[in-house]
């Protein structure tokens, strides 16, 4: 399902998507490329109504749901608000859906030096500020990558 986001990540200037939607595509790319799991389908259902209260009460209605499109498992995740301009956490679950369980829980944090890059390159004038200059996208795929490898760690034992 798409992940949780706040709303200033909902719709980013010039870009239609939902951040949500970009996070767990990547997800679902990397557990691809991974080739751990045969089959893993991005659930594109936009939100409901707690959607972001729930991730840390229950996830019933997003269980509800995963489970009436026929999935056994769930991966479910939320962004954290964001504290500074160089880092992003995500918080994710893996839910057993017949069980009504949860198989696994983390949290990943990346961070990026671009803004601190271009902060400094200004002050000596070889580059503008630009204080707009984030790296969601390499964030992105840095929080695919990171959190996989250690929930696939986790079940290979």
């Amino acid at each position: 399902m798409p992940f949780d986001v706040p709303e200033s990540f909902a719709a980013q200037p010039g870009k239609p998507r939902h951040f949500g939607k970009d996070l767990a595509e990547a997800f679902q790319a990397e557990f691809l490329r991974q080739e751990k799991i045969s089959i893993v389908e991005f659930f594109n259902i936009a939100t409901w109504p707690g959607k972001r209260e729930e991730f840390l009460e229950g996830n019933y209605a997003s269980m509800e749901l995963a489970r009436g499109a026929g999935y056994d498992f769930l991966l479910v995740g939320q962004l954290a608000e964001l504290r500074s301009d160089d880092e992003l956490k995500l918080l994710t679950k893996v839910i057993d859906l017949s069980n009504n369980v949860t198989l696994w829980y983390g949290d990943t944090t990346v961070h990026s030096g671009k803004r601190d890059s271009n902060r400094e390159l200004s002050k000596i004038f070889l580059e503008r500020d630009r204080p707009d200059v984030f790296s969601f996208e390499e964030q992105v795929y840095s929080l695919a990558e990171c959190t996989l490898r250690r929930l696939l760690y986790r079940f290979q034992k």
